[in-house]
């Protein structure tokens, strides 16, 4: 429950995400979520050297919030990842297939 009045720093904490202060067993110390590309790598580096000071205060839903971002931000990565690939091998196949001077003869009218 968010606190009203000033807040002391020292049993305290600012959830990061809605800039509420809460008590300190309110929040959590979490990674922040991985919304993007630059976000990804930046706390996947943080992560894996254990650099504990980009970790931030959230409060319960906010962490559920970012949550969710983080599986958006995943599932869109999948799929964005499986529709290059699919692409990547369609393009060979329809070359190989004569598909492209299929279209080049539609174009010029031949």
């Amino acid at each position: 429950m968010p606190i009203s009045g000033l807040p002391d720093p020292t049993i305290h904490r600012k959830c990061k995400r809605c800039g509420t202060w809460f008590h300190l067993h309110e929040v959590v110390l979490a990674w922040p979520p991985k919304r993007g590309p630059l976000s990804f790598i930046h706390v996947t580096l943080a992560e894996s050297t254990e650099q504990d000071r980009e970790r931030k205060f959230y409060c319960l839903p906010c962490q559920d919030l970012n949550a969710l971002d983080a599986r958006r931000f995943r599932r869109l990565f999948t799929r964005t990842g499986l529709t290059m690939l699919a692409v990547l091998v369609a393009i060979p196949i329809a070359y190989w297939l004569g598909v492209f001077a299929e279209l080049e003869s539609v174009l010029r009218g031949i």
